[in-house]
């Protein structure tokens, strides 16, 4: 991200630093440009002041903890809730470490809790400004990380299921899709104007989402050329990443440092790309197991765990946020008959799907951690209020 941050800086160029061949001051599309921008902005005000690029990392994620208190406010009407959801983000310590990286995770963490707050307001009375800002937000969510680029889906059939006046709903709904078109229109002319093509978000994600189309539909799209249906030769490595996939690498790779070769960036990851849902070489039961490993991986492999020191501190780790993610679980199925939570609980459906499905890295899951925080604090409040009624029932 420094690196398209600085080449923009001295050369005026967006790209050229990473894709298929990569040329310093040739502009690309490959990667979201919202945070390039953030950190080239901050170093142009700043001289390149890395300590300025974490004061203002701090003061997004200080906002996350903000726009999380609101979000629980309006769900639960408790600001007991809201409190402690606020404090749980605001010292957990994986959240406060990676405010120091300079990656997408605290500006998308920002931009994600935001979402969700404005899509929680729209769904109080579906007012079009509400709205508005939502789809806004939603769109700099994607030029941040493309991760909620299937995401709508799930929001439109929810808006269809809702039992509101069609005449607001479609007010809101045209408003969502205004706010999202107005702040991703300047990205698609830059694309359109200096790359003399249309790429909607990146290169890689357009490819991504041709080549799920071309899956799903049996007849060829107009986009789609004979060397796309080319068959790439697999490497060796990829030879030995497949042969190495099961279920029992994944959870070994949690624990043991010793990840399988090919597997570094992620064992999931790379057994949901060659195996998981489609495979044709493994059984459906087999499957079944390595999707289920992933949704491990997913959810109670924590961000920062082998920096830990093995032993008993990293079991502890592991027990403690497989306990607060128990915690959660249940403060989802206790706010199934909310309707105002539904738009962290369609965050929460999205994430788990599209990560278990293809893999993820342990740190991708932090931006659905303010969610999480608000469920554990609804759940904590009710126990503490049934405790105190037993022991007022009990005198």
């Amino acid at each position: 991200y420094w690196g398209l941050a600085d080449s923009l800086l001295e050369t005026g160029v967006y790209g050229g630093i990473q894709g298929d061949n990569p040329q310093r001051g040739v502009p690309d599309a490959y990667l979201p440009p919202m945070y390039p921008l953030l950190l080239a902005g901050v170093a142009l005000l700043t001289g390149h002041s890395l300590v300025a690029v974490d004061v203002v990392q701090a003061v997004l994620g200080a906002l996350a903890c903000v726009f999380a208190f609101y979000v629980a406010v309006l769900i639960y009407s408790d600001r007991r809730v809201a409190w402690l959801a606020f404090g749980a983000n605001a010292m957990y310590p994986v959240l406060l470490l990676w405010g120091r990286f300079h990656l997408t995770e605290t500006l998308y963490i920002s931009f994600l809790t935001a979402l969700t707050l404005y899509l929680t307001l729209t769904l109080k009375k579906y007012q079009a400004r509400h709205a508005f800002l939502a789809g806004g937000l939603f769109a700099l969510t994607l030029l941040t990380r493309e991760a909620l680029v299937f995401w709508l889906p799930f929001v439109l059939i929810f808006w269809l299921l809702d039992r509101f006046d069609w005449r607001k709903k479609g007010m809101a709904l045209a408003s969502f899709l205004l706010g999202t078109l107005l702040v991703l229109a300047p990205w698609w002319v830059r694309n359109v104007t200096v790359l003399d093509r249309m790429v909607f978000l990146t290169e890689r994600m357009d490819r991504s989402v041709a080549d799920l189309l071309g899956f799903v539909t049996p007849f060829a799209l107009p986009w789609e050329s004979a060397e796309d249906a080319q068959p790439v030769p697999s490497s060796a490595s990829d030879d030995t990443a497949r042969a190495a996939c099961s279920a029992g690498a994944v959870y070994g790779a949690i624990l043991e440092r010793n990840v399988p070769p090919g597997m570094e960036r992620s064992p999931a990851e790379t057994c949901c790309k060659y195996r998981a849902i489609l495979g044709s070489d493994v059984s459906i039961g087999e499957s079944l197991s390595l999707l289920a490993a992933c949704f491990v991986e997913t959810w109670l492999h924590p961000s920062g765990l082998w920096s830990v020191p093995r032993g008993v501190w990293q079991t502890l780790y592991l027990a403690v946020h497989a306990g607060m993610m128990a915690v959660g679980l249940m403060g989802v199925v206790l706010s199934l008959k909310r309707r105002l939570a539904w738009p962290m609980l369609l965050m929460l459906i999205y994430g788990t799907l599209a990560h278990v499905t293809r893999g993820a890295l342990p740190r991708y899951v932090l931006p659905y951690m303010p969610m999480v925080f608000i469920f554990v604090a609804w759940v904590v409040v009710l126990a503490y209020d049934a405790s105190r009624w037993r022991r007022n029932l009990c005198r």
